[in-house]
């Protein structure tokens, strides 16, 4: 009988420990650095050699001059928009690559631009664009190129407009420089966009920023790109299904 009672004993204890094993949490996301927000969004952020981790080397940033329409920027360490003495219609176009890091069924609350400018000329504004066509880097620094982007071509093939493809509706907020360094300027990016870049990376031909005066010399900015450690910088807020 103590043998039989001992037997049931355990098997109760058994039962009563499985039914309070609890829920499994929410898998991981990759690329996560921090906590909730007050809204239960998470932020992740992408930069070249940085973030997510210091292997990370998703992003693609060029600018294109209009005066030497055939000349790429892909390895330079800056990049920059408006009117330049030399540099008259610069504009610079910057991709990152989601694809894998953030899951593609989360809910974008937010995205952000940031960039860490080195020379400030004049006023203007600033505004990003959505890129309609996929575009090769390049890694050349003032250099002509015919393989390449550069202000006439995407890559072996034209732009449909020289300047760059892109929808002429604006993809983020304008922004106003003006005065001296430091300065970091930040883009608040339209977040269906930055959606479709996650559910879909093929849609992800990245943005265009282009300055409102375009013709006026010295009313420009430059800012540091991927090949130094303050490059651009993406911030996305999300939330998980």
């Amino acid at each position: 009988m103590k043998k039989i009672y001992l037997s049931a004993l355990i098997i109760s204890l058994v039962l009563i420990l499985l039914s309070c094993k609890g829920e499994p949490g929410d898998k991981g996301t990759t690329g996560t650095t921090g906590p909730k927000g007050a809204d239960g969004s998470i932020l992740v952020m992408f930069q070249q050699g940085n973030y997510p981790s210091s292997a990370y080397s998703g992003v693609k940033d060029t600018s294109i001059v209009n005066v030497n329409y055939n000349y790429n920027y892909g390895g330079c360490f800056i990049n920059g928009a408006g009117a330049y003495t030399s540099y008259i219609a610069t504009r610079t176009l910057i991709k990152f690559d989601l694809y894998d890091i953030v899951p593609s069924n989360v809910t974008v609350t937010k995205a952000e631009l940031i960039l860490t400018l080195n020379q400030i000329y004049g006023s203007n504004t600033y505004t990003a664009y959505k890129l309609t066509r996929d575009w090769l880097e390049g890694n050349f620094c003032n250099a002509a190129s015919t393989t390449v982007s550069t202000w006439n071509k995407y890559g072996t093939g034209d732009w449909t407009t020289f300047g760059g493809d892109y929808d002429p509706t604006p993809v983020s907020n304008s922004v106003y420089v003006s005065g001296t360094l430091p300065q970091t300027i930040k883009f608040s990016l339209d977040t269906s966009m930055v959606q479709n870049w996650i559910s879909d990376p093929l849609t992800n031909y990245g943005i265009i920023i282009i300055a409102k005066n375009e013709s006026v010399i010295n009313n420009s900015i430059f800012w540091d790109t991927k090949e130094t450690t303050s490059g651009p910088l993406l911030k996305i807020y999300y939330k998980l299904p």
